[in-house]
């Protein structure tokens, strides 16, 4: 199962989790999405609140 957590800010929110132990997952990067795992390494994606495009091959661009 892959959750997704919506957060207006989700660079706040990786902080927030990474302060929990959380990491990011460096090899997703290419898709645009913020995929982190928890500390016993289930993974999650964290999005923005509310819409947000993928470009022709299915990349995020909410990171910036």
């Amino acid at each position: 199962m892959h959750f997704d957590i919506a957060s207006p800010d989700p660079a706040a929110e990786q902080q927030r989790v990474e302060t929990l132990g959380g990491r990011r997952l460096d090899q997703y990067t290419g898709g645009g999405f913020l995929v982190m795992a928890d500390p016993e390494g289930n993974e999650f994606c964290i999005i923005p609140e509310g819409p947000f495009e993928l470009d022709d091959e299915g990349r995020a661009n909410y990171l910036g």
